[in-house]
């Protein structure tokens, strides 16, 4: 595999290399294989799914080539087995996840939101974010209630709603976190929250025009800035 656009290795220790050897000894039963490109342009240890969501269109991709069609259950369980967050990318958008979040559920998407990422040089290690012991178990009912009525919320309303277990975590081991959030705020986000395991930070604005202002007035050296917009749906195939 070559990787552009980053100094990630291409070897058996990058996730699409797994993902792509999985479905070649699970699917193809070792009788296939592929020759992978990856334009890597989301950041390494960024807490934003990048290797996850590789991986996923990986898998898809590799039943596609192949047109072996193995449906969505079949590529639900292989990237299950690369990471609990890989199955979601698989669909995207908005959903629920159980079990260990790999058991994935689709929600009525919400409409388009306006956010800025702000993510500062130094990465993250999600293992040592988990294995510091900071981060907060909940008991699922900020879930339900995301899950009831996000559809029909407004920005403000939904920015008041997210909630991340591992943001207490990220913030003591990252402490240039909390200075993000502090201007982000200050720049006059509706919200904000630690994306993932960290370090990235989103805040929610208030439309497409006034990320792209608050983007503006994040800008500083150490500290790498995207005005972006969610979407509903997971890897597409163009």
């Amino acid at each position: 595999m070559t990787v552009h656009g980053s100094p990630l290795p291409g070897d058996d220790s990058n996730l699409v290399v797994k993902a792509a050897k999985l479905f070649a000894e699970e699917v193809l039963q070792g009788k296939g294989g592929a020759a992978i490109e990856l334009e890597k342009d989301i950041p390494l240890e960024a807490g934003m799914g990048g290797g996850s969501s590789d991986a996923a269109a990986t898998l898809k991709g590799m039943d596609l080539l192949y047109g072996t069609q193995v449906g969505e259950a079949k590529l639900s369980e292989l990237a299950a087995r690369l990471g609990s967050d890989v199955p979601f990318f698989l669909t995207g958008g908005s959903a629920w996840g159980t079990g260990r979040g790999e058991k994935v559920t689709p929600l009525p998407s919400t409409r388009e939101r306006a956010l800025v990422l702000v993510k500062p040089d130094k990465g993250l290690s999600t293992p040592l974010v988990f294995r510091s012991g900071k981060f907060v178990m909940s008991d699922g009912k900020r879930a339900e209630t995301y899950a009831s009525g996000a559809a029909s919320w407004d920005d403000r309303e939904w920015a008041g709603s997210l909630f991340n277990g591992l943001e207490p975590a990220t913030l003591a081991l990252s402490p240039g976190t909390m200075s993000i959030t502090a201007r982000l705020a200050k720049a006059g986000v509706l919200g904000t929250l630690v994306s993932g395991s960290g370090p990235t930070v989103f805040g929610v604005a208030e439309g497409w025009a006034e990320a792209q202002r608050i983007a503006d007035k994040m800008r500083e050296p150490g500290w790498s800035v995207f005005p972006v917009k969610t979407l509903s749906t997971g890897i597409q195939v163009v």
